[in-house]
């Protein structure tokens, strides 16, 4: 900082803490760096800050549900009207965008019954927008005060979690996930309180050649139409929020695999199709074969990277790395592969996947894992 901290409100040996640890250690920062008095200081300098580090979330228990009767525990009357400020908010926000964008998550659920409760208490709101319209988002965003940031987990402290302000472009060369909206004050600092809207959960999805769209997280494509459906929901006070396509919300819901997701579904079966059903049951069917093309390649290349003059925990390490481990039968099958590797030395990246596959029985596990996600489906369905 340029400015003489004795301007700072008599604060100048906190001050000085503070950006020691900001600019060469910032995985130190302590509470004491986010207390509203260094804030201040912070933002009288006109310092930007590209990392910072937040306060972790409380856990969140509004979600509470009752499994003797299959029922979510209402929010309360004071929590119905903090929810529906923020979805007046999340409109106001996106007031005027040219591009489409979507609430994300169970919330739609509420929203969709149409008589103006919610099914259970609902910790924020989440949305989706697809990767090439990320810069218009950006321009949306820095015009009324938020910018998009990016958690870095590797990064997080005991009690802090550590966030990157990151651009459109950063975002897309980056590849990155776990991004949300953030209120940010003019010096660039961003305002940790949650009064008003603040740290929506930013889903990105992938556009395809062919039309189709991808949700990174799963590698799973779905037809353009569940994206462009226009369902829209009305705030109270009269902003508009783009929903999303209840086949989405129920994919989503198997996927997490939580309790009362199955609870969830039912709710949504009088929006479903029999046409929803059909491209549900279909993306799951499929899940097995587009699982082994999105990793295949990464697993051949860990293969490829092997050296014979490689010690066995040095095999073992490389292939790790391709994330197979996550397996415990293909876990085992790394575990001995450094024998067998220095014995068949010949061995191509095809021919060790292949082997891998077998050994660790992974189609069948992937096939039994899909039919068991549509039988959960039509179970909630009652079909």
């Amino acid at each position: 900082m340029t400015q003489d901290p004795k301007n700072f409100d008599g604060i100048a040996s906190e001050v000085e803490a503070v950006e020691s640890v900001v600019q060469i250690d910032p995985v130190g920062l302590s509470e004491q760096a986010n207390s509203e008095r260094v804030r201040r200081a912070l933002e009288h300098s006109g310092q930007n800050f590209k990392t910072q580090f937040l306060k972790k979330f409380d856990d969140f228990s509004g979600a509470n549900f009752d499994e003797t009767i299959k029922k979510y525990q209402g929010p309360t009357t004071e929590r119905k009207i903090e929810i529906e400020k923020r979805l007046n908010d999340l409109g106001e926000l996106m007031e005027g965008a040219e591009f489409g964008w979507w609430l994300d998550g169970a919330i739609n659920i509420s929203l969709l019954q149409g008589d103006g409760s919610f099914i259970r208490d609902h910790k924020d709101v989440d949305m989706s927008i697809s990767v090439e319209n990320l810069p218009a988002l950006e321009k949306q965003l820095a015009t009324r005060g938020y910018t998009i940031i990016f958690s870095d987990r590797t990064r997080y402290t005991e009690t802090q979690r550590c966030v990157e302000v990151v651009s459109a472009v950063e975002i897309a060369e980056r590849a990155l996930s776990e991004l949300q909206i953030a209120r940010i004050n003019p010096n660039g600092m961003i305002n940790n309180e949650h009064d008003k809207l603040n740290f929506i959960d930013l889903h990105i999805i992938v556009s395809n050649e062919d039309g189709t769209k991808t949700i990174p997280y799963s590698g799973t494509t779905f037809p353009a139409e569940y994206f462009a459906h226009g369902r829209i929901y009305t705030t109270t006070s009269g902003r508009l929020v783009n929903l999303s396509h209840p086949a989405l919300v129920a994919y989503h819901k198997i996927e997490t695999g939580r309790n009362y997701d199955l609870t969830d579904i039912t709710l949504l079966k009088e929006h479903l199709t029999a046409a929803d059903i059909l491209m549900l049951d279909g993306v799951f069917k499929n899940e097995p074969e587009r699982i082994l093309q999105r990793y295949a390649p990464t697993i051949k290349k860990g293969f490829e990277d092997l050296k014979t003059t490689m010690s066995d925990e040095e095999i073992r390490t490389t292939l790790a790395k391709t994330g197979v481990v996550r397996d415990p039968d293909a876990a085992r099958f790394v575990d001995e592969f450094p024998k067998f590797y220095r014995e068949h030395s010949e061995m191509n990246a095809e021919e060790f996947f292949q082997k891998l596959l077998k050994s660790a029985k992974i189609v069948d596990k992937l096939h039994m894992r899909a039919q068991e996600k549509i039988e959960k489906l039509y179970r909630a369905l009652g079909i």
